[in-house]
């Protein structure tokens, strides 16, 4: 029998600076807005800043959020989420790898 994996989130809330998700490996596998949807939001692979952009996506054309496949995405160094707008609200759902 194998173990159930149990996923994390955080919800990032107004905040434009670098947001340190996770600084090890992590398997991202998903970003859902709240409430305003106006800027962006850009992901980096990276322990402690927001060095090694690997994704930048408009929050405003993902309503339903954005689900990274059925597995997942893996980020070998650490997981930094940025948000442009200081009005977006997002959850971000993830695991240590």
């Amino acid at each position: 029998m194998s173990a159930v994996s149990h996923k994390n989130y955080t919800r990032l809330a107004g905040v434009t600076t670098d947001q340190l998700i996770h600084s090890g490996p992590t398997i991202l596998y998903g970003i859902y807005p709240e409430v305003v949807t106006t800027g962006t939001v850009e992901i980096h692979d990276h322990p402690s800043t927001s060095d090694n952009l690997i994704h930048n996506m408009a929050i405003g054309c993902l309503t339903a959020g954005k689900t990274f496949g059925p597995n997942g995405i893996i980020l070998g160094s650490g997981l930094v989420i940025d948000l442009s707008a200081a009005t977006d609200i997002c959850l971000v759902v993830w695991e240590p790898r």
